[in-house]
């Protein structure tokens, strides 16, 4: 019979094995990385990538060009900021996926964002990121929203809608992400600053874009500088 210090090893070393296929592979090898040089699991062009998905789309929202459930545009954005990549929030997102979390729901979540998308399902991990930020926008079409008065109300908390809310949330200043392949899964987090979704607040101000800006006013996109 194996005695009980075998068997402990034996235990150990499954478990370590385990441990060790669920850690994440990543990107970032081989590419260039000077934005954030001490994250070696991204590389400058993943960061290009979310950054630009997200202002894009905050830009969209910020003149008026994004449509509600009902088909109505809502409003456009007097505060909408555009977004700068934060190499500390890109290492919070890193640390969160290199564990490849089961759950990736964002029910309970405030100022940051998951999702995950079978790798068969995309080309690679600039597609993983695609399919992310879009499936975390493109809510708006389909669920009750926010209204014409943009405001974040206790009902969305939790919904769906709370995905498009944190991508849209104007007075977030700071973006940073990280995506890892996790056996046959891509999983995807990304986190902001100042987080979104605050009870009873604006997700933006609504009227005239760019016309509450305290600095400047990127006009190609509707986006305030800070």
């Amino acid at each position: 019979m194996p005695s009980l210090q075998y068997l402990l090893v034996i235990t150990a070393t499954f478990l370590a094995l385990e441990v060790r296929s669920e850690e994440a592979e990543w990107p970032g090898e081989g590419s260039p990385n000077t934005n954030c040089p001490q994250n070696t699991q991204m590389n400058d062009s993943l960061r290009e990538n979310y950054t630009n998905m997200h202002n894009y789309r905050r830009g969209q929202l910020a003149q008026g060009l994004v449509a509600k459930v009902s088909g109505h545009l809502l409003p456009p954005a007097k505060n909408m900021i555009k977004l700068k990549w934060d190499c500390n929030l890109e290492k919070d997102a890193i640390d969160k996926v290199r564990g490849c979390p089961k759950d990736v729901s964002n029910e309970k979540l405030k100022g940051e964002l998951r999702h995950r998308v079978p790798v068969k399902d995309v080309q690679n991990y600039e597609d993983g990121i695609r399919n992310a930020v879009h499936n975390w926008w493109r809510v708006v079409r389909f669920n009750d929203g926010i209204g014409m008065k943009a405001m974040f109300r206790a009902k969305h908390v939790g919904q769906p809608i709370a995905t498009f809310t944190q991508m849209a949330w104007a007075e977030t200043t700071n973006l940073g992400c990280a995506i890892g392949k996790c056996s046959s899964d891509y999983v995807i987090i990304c986190r902001y600053n100042p987080a979104g979704n605050e009870i009873e607040r604006l997700v933006y101000d609504p009227g005239d874009t760019c016309n509450s800006c305290v600095h400047s006013c990127d006009k190609e996109n509707g986006l305030c500088i800070v």
